[in-house]
């Protein structure tokens, strides 16, 4: 689903300072391009808008058409900073899928159809499951601290602090970053009990 986002960023020259008059130029004459970072259902987006040879970035808070708009601008490295975070945990969890497929593989070659493979199995996705919930933890938490040292410099929603502490606090983290994960798991588990149901 195509969600209608519309942030309006800061634009900065490549010495950081704003410049109105070179902002709407580059609007009139270059067509603008939004990519998104992240795109959970709920939670928040990061968007990297290039306009000429600029960036800006935006972030935005809500799912379908119900969202909050918040205005944040950040210095290039800043930015870059923040979605190189959110590159890392989109990788990590493309390697641990990775592993994962490659270790239920070897679990199905050793003992297919039985009571023992669907253990080994569920004994692995707890450690699975264990470890990338930590290192996303341990993300968030770098990204909060961050945030804390920008508060006086940044103009952010004190909504979307609240949702970064709210999303540290009761590790909902773990439902946005790891839906397609869980439910890929669920899927495996589901076809396994039905092959050979543990009595």
């Amino acid at each position: 689903m195509s969600h209608p986002w519309s942030i309006a960023s800061s634009v900065y020259d490549k010495q950081g300072t704003h410049d109105a008059s070179k902002k709407d130029a580059t609007r009139e004459k270059e067509a603008e391009r939004w990519r998104d970072e992240s795109d959970p259902e709920e939670g928040f987006k990061l968007r990297e808008k290039i306009i000429g040879g600029r960036r800006t970035f935006g972030l935005a808070v809500g799912r379908d058409d119900d969202y909050d708009e918040i205005d944040m601008s950040f210095e290039e490295d800043e930015g870059l900073c923040l979605i190189n975070k959110l590159k890392m945990e989109d990788q990590d969890r493309q390697e641990s899928m990775d592993k994962l497929n490659k270790r239920i593989k070897r679990i199905e070659e050793k003992a297919p159809g039985s009571a023992e493979h669907v253990r080994l199995l569920r004994r692995y996705l707890d450690q699975m499951d264990e470890k990338i919930i930590k290192g996303l933890e341990a993300n968030l938490d770098i990204c909060l601290r961050s945030l804390d040292t920008q508060k006086k410099m940044l103009e952010v929603s004190k909504n979307y602090i609240t949702l970064l502490e709210k999303l540290a606090k009761e590790r909902s983290a773990r439902i946005i970053y790891l839906e397609a994960f869980t439910v890929a798991l669920q899927t495996k588990i589901r076809k396994l009990e039905g092959e050979a149901p543990l009595k």
